[in-house]
């Protein structure tokens, strides 16, 4: 019989060998696909495969989605032509040529931190040179002392697209402006006591004016604002596993935009 020393000094060697092999491998991977390769886990075997990481960097990782965003979007158009029979069989008449998806660009920092510990939730929000390549409809709430026709008409004119103040709120709670039809929101401070009217209805969706990302201004400041948030101001703020995500831009800019 075959002491178990011997099968365990067997097992041992065959293992060291595939890890040894598996390493061989995907060295030559990395050099022939001339990206670097990191390993997350230093043994290998078969219920523990090889992890690896393809490494780019900035340029190439441009390169490479736009390429992709390219691929998917001849897909789409190739799979809209060759459904047109099927269409026409149903009885659904096209209105118009092929509207291609425009995808949005979103880039995902893992910041290594830890929002549940003080001083590691990071919120904030900051302006793209090229914009977000998204209309943005704005909503400001501004007191009734200034909700006069020539205020409202420079606040819209800027990119506003609902102006108002204790008539806004109402329309916003009793649902005649769903809370869907703006994505930002903006107020001066002393409106803010009457927005915990409708706090239930913004704050899930992240609509809530708050400071720090720069949705609480002065009456003066709040065309400026507005013009700003229209041209696409980024909102971000750590999720709970540490990690930024933010969408800055489309898939239709260019390498340089982005």
């Amino acid at each position: 019989m075959i002491s178990n020393s011997i099968l365990h000094q067997t097992r041992r060697s065959v293992l060291s060998a595939t890890s040894i092999a598996t390493q061989a491998i995907h060295q030559n991977n990395s050099k022939l696909s001339g990206h670097a390769v990191t390993r997350s886990r230093c043994y290998v075997s078969r219920a523990h495969p090889p992890e690896t990481k393809l490494i780019f960097n900035i340029g190439d990782a441009l390169k490479l989605m736009k390429e992709q965003v390219e691929e998917r979007k001849e897909k789409r158009a190739a799979k809209w032509e060759n459904n047109t029979d099927k269409r026409a069989a149903k009885g659904k008449v096209d209105d118009g040529p092929f509207r291609n998806q425009d995808e949005t660009v979103e880039l995902a920092l893992n910041l290594n931190l830890d929002p549940r510990k003080p001083g590691q939730a990071l919120r904030g929000s900051l302006s793209l040179p090229h914009g977000t390549g998204k209309k943005v409809n704005v909503a400001v709430f501004i007191s009734d002392e200034q909700d006069d026709d020539a205020t409202i008409a420079s606040i819209k004119s800027a990119g506003a697209s609902h102006v108002g103040g204790a008539s806004l709120i109402e329309d916003i709670t009793n649902g005649t402006i769903p809370v869907t039809a703006f994505d930002r929101a903006l107020a001066t401070p002393d409106m803010m006591p009457f927005l915990s009217k409708v706090a239930r209805l913004l704050g899930p969706r992240g609509l809530m004016p708050n400071a720090k990302v720069g949705t609480i201004l002065p009456p003066d400041e709040i065309v400026d604002g507005v013009k700003a948030q229209a041209d696409g101001i980024v909102q971000y703020r750590t999720d709970k596993n540490g990690i930024v995500h933010a969408g800055v831009g489309k898939g239709a800019f260019s390498e340089e935009q982005l």
